[in-house]
């Protein structure tokens, strides 16, 4: 397997894709903006990195902030069936609102990456069931729009605490009937001049 800042594991024992990953990742170097389609499958490149979660735009805008990074491994090769393949998982904790007190919550995401590259959808309806089609790209591979697409597949339907408490909207208490009055003469002019006029009515009555 080839080497550079961002592949490792520069000899592979076994066909494709052997060693077991933990479900979580962390990776400092960032992944690389483009990879040339025509060597990473040819050459069974590894890549290993993180990117900042506000570069990813489209998965940002689902958050409730765009801090922290996501960290993801993508292996790419041919099965036994000669299909370009891409494997490996993408991981990060995100920030979501939370969907009973609506505060944030962090929400760690793990998603398994099992694409295989298709030239039509006839062929991506003869993909088993256990990988997702990757309709044929174009020379160049951008690995942060694969990560963004995993992470979003990845997102849970609904966000919530394991302990919280659920929200509730502030009520203003209902103004007294006098309180209304006043506010109502207050906001008509008419209603005053005409308050005043009945007092001086009762007034020039009682003399």
């Amino acid at each position: 397997m080839q080497k550079s800042a961002y592949f490792f594991d520069s000899e592979r024992r076994c066909p494709y894709y052997c060693a077991p990953m933990a479900d979580t990742l962390d990776f400092a170097s960032p992944v690389p903006a483009i990879l040339d389609s025509r060597k990473v499958f040819r050459q069974g490149l590894l890549i290993e990195g993180s990117i900042a979660v506000a570069e990813l735009k489209q998965l940002s805008s689902m958050l409730s902030s765009a801090e922290g990074r996501v960290s993801a491994r993508l292996e790419f090769g041919f099965d036994d069936a000669r299909r370009r393949k891409i494997e490996g998982r993408v991981y990060g904790e995100l920030s979501l609102q939370c969907q009973r007190c609506l505060d944030t919550v962090r929400v760690a995401v793990s998603e398994p990456v099992n694409l295989a590259v298709v030239s039509s959808e006839d062929s991506a309806r003869q993909l088993p069931a256990d990988i997702d089609p990757l309709l044929d790209i174009d020379e160049e591979i951008r690995p942060a729009e694969l990560i963004e697409e995993q992470m979003i597949l990845g997102l849970p339907i609904v966000a919530t605490h394991e302990h919280c408490e659920p929200h509730t909207a502030s009520v203003t208490p209902p103004a007294k009937a006098s309180e209304k009055q006043s506010a109502s003469s207050a906001s008509n002019p008419f209603a005053a001049l005409a308050a005043l006029k009945n007092n001086s009515e009762k007034n020039s009555d009682t003399h």
